[in-house]
């Protein structure tokens, strides 16, 4: 075998410039297979990540008909083994009284602590609401950075007191912690309001004299595809039979996941295409070779080479040139990849596995475009080769 590596070089370095543009060929063609494949997995982890900071990995629960949430539905869903956290949802429409006593609709939601593992709540200035202000209904808040803005023209706000309007009635809240907007569900839930803030639930009970939630939000603690009919059950147990309907986020993130791996399949199959153009071009170069060389292959037989050893050094000279140019493709794509995915705050990396099949791949390629050239000088008659001129 390194006979046949040995002479395959010699033989691309007598003609340098079929050499760089054939390997180019390749390189160029592996180059984009792996930015498109690089890019579709930092676009695969970027949505898990969006979809868990969202929210969207446990379940959701709301009443149907004339069933309601309330405490005794709340204490039901936290006793199974399974709910890591389960967060009441009071969704109040509020106004929030600017410096300049202008008045702007924001959305007051009413929490329990726990949202940060429940809804995908996370500060970006402070602390979300801890138990014993949920306990004693206290005054306090949590607000997004479009709040913060509108009121201080600052992110951080933390220590200062809003006004919020719950039910038409002003009331103060010092604000405890800001969270980023659009950094929770709730976000999507609320989509048409400017702002939100984040109460105790039992403040926003106070204030608008309603008892029931408008959404539990569950955590669970591990993936338990029963979870969402055995918290059904235990809420039917509860309240009323058939009023409740919880919907399993977790698996509507999963169609989004498996949504995101077919496009990135798809992108890359196409990518491929033109790996394959690639192949092309090594086999018409080295057709071509076959041509130049006739005269050398009928000396070869002649001398007794077998049709074996002269298909097998053409084979050798398009694996060559498919391992270098995917080599070189691979090096080239990633360190695009990175440079772009770096350009909008995102990373990927390309493991040395995935990498090595990138390669096999393209060298897979090079031996189906080379069979044709190596077969046809492998077939060549050495009589009628050697009165080639």
């Amino acid at each position: 075998m390194r006979d046949f590596w040995n002479q395959a070089v010699r033989q691309w370095m007598q003609k340098p410039g079929r050499t760089i543009l054939s390997a180019g060929g390749v390189a160029i063609g592996l180059a984009l297979v792996t930015v498109v494949t690089m890019n579709g997995s930092a676009g695969k982890s970027a949505v898990d990540e969006e979809l868990q900071n969202m929210g969207l990995s446990g379940l959701s629960v709301t009443a149907n008909g004339s069933a309601v949430l309330c405490e005794d539905e709340l204490r039901a869903l936290r006793e199974d083994k399974a709910v890591a956290a389960a967060v009441p949802l009071m969704l109040c429409t509020s106004t929030l009284e600017l410096p300049n006593g202008e008045r702007r609709p924001v959305m007051a939601c009413g929490i329990d602590s726990g949202s940060k593992q429940a809804i995908g709540l996370q500060t970006l200035f402070g602390r979300l609401l801890t138990k014993e202000e949920v306990l004693g209904a206290a005054r306090v808040c949590v607000v997004d950075t479009a709040i913060a803005q509108l009121l201080f023209a600052k992110d951080n706000i933390v220590g200062e007191c809003v006004s919020i309007a719950v039910s038409g009635v002003p009331e103060t809240f010092r604000v405890v912690g800001v969270t980023e907007v659009g950094s929770s569900v709730l976000q999507n839930v609320a989509r048409f309001m400017p702002a939100l803030s984040y109460i105790p639930y039992t403040t926003a009970r106070d204030l608008t004299g309603r008892e029931n939630f408008d959404q539990i939000t569950v955590s669970l603690t591990e993936n338990d595809q029963m979870a969402a009919k055995r918290l059904t059950r235990r809420l039917a147990a509860v309240g009323e039979s058939d009023g409740y309907v919880v919907n399993d986020l977790a698996s509507q993130k999963e169609r989004l996941v498996r949504l995101t791996d077919i496009v990135a399949m798809v992108l890359t199959a196409i990518s491929a295409l033109s790996l394959v153009v690639s192949g092309l071009g090594i086999m018409n170069v080295m057709t071509a070779s076959v041509k130049e060389r006739t005269r050398e292959i009928g000396v070869k037989k002649a001398l007794g080479a077998s049709n074996r050893r002269i298909r097998m050094s053409f084979l050798a000279e398009s694996w060559m040139l498919s391992f270098f140019g995917g080599g070189i493709g691979v090096l080239a794509g990633a360190a695009a990849a990175a440079v772009a995915l770096g350009f909008f705050g995102m990373s990927a990396s390309l493991s040395l596995p995935k990498a090595a099949a990138l390669i096999g791949f393209a060298v897979a390629v090079g031996t189906v475009f080379g069979v044709y050239p190596a077969a046809k000088a492998a077939a060549l008659d050495p009589v009628d080769a050697l009165r080639e001129e």
